[in-house]
């Protein structure tokens, strides 16, 4: 209990680490950017998307990000009617 109410943080903190909270300061969005960014990926900012993430990678899963919905990605060949 004494660790948590320290003045400096009891557990490791790397030069380059960005915590969830503190990301949105690092991207320098500008207002609108900004708005967008948080309406689309709200989820980056709680803690429970990262344990997630992170129990998922220690099981072993890969995970596929992609940049794109998968209706707005380019594809090898037209997609036909069927698919």
């Amino acid at each position: 209990a004494e660790d948590e109410l320290a003045a400096e943080p009891w557990f490791h903190v790397g030069e380059h680490d960005i915590f969830p909270e503190e990301l949105i300061r690092f991207l320098e969005l500008t207002n609108e950017s900004r708005d967008v960014f948080l309406q689309t990926h709200s989820c980056l900012f709680r803690p429970d998307y990262w344990r997630e993430l992170q129990a998922r990678h220690a099981a072993g899963d890969v995970l596929d990000v992609f940049p794109y919905q998968e209706t707005r990605r380019l594809r090898d060949h037209p997609v036909s009617q069927e698919e």
